[in-house]
């Protein structure tokens, strides 16, 4: 099995100096996962999951995180929220 991540960044740049700093990221990927059913059965699973997410203190509490999390459904086609855990 190949392991493949995704990592999405935000940056933010200072147009004048050329230079800018990552303020958030979130990073997802598909998990080997054994799941309990309705009538107590174990089945394997490999959803898509996110693994890591920080957003920096200073953007924190603008959006800079749901946006993180709306491009990321948007980049990996994932339009049935159950698939994500």
């Amino acid at each position: 099995m190949v392991i493949q991540h995704t990592i999405i960044l935000t940056l933010k740049f200072i147009f004048y100096s050329g230079f800018g700093s990552v303020t958030g990221f979130i990073k997802v990927g598909k998990k080997h996962l054994f799941v309990y059913d309705r009538d107590g059965n174990h089945n394997e699973m490999h959803p898509l999951c996110v693994l890591d997410f920080y957003v920096h203190e200073s953007q924190q509490r603008k959006g800079c995180g749901l946006r993180l999390f709306k491009h990321m459904l948007a980049v990996r086609c994932c339009l049935r929220l159950h698939q994500i855990s």
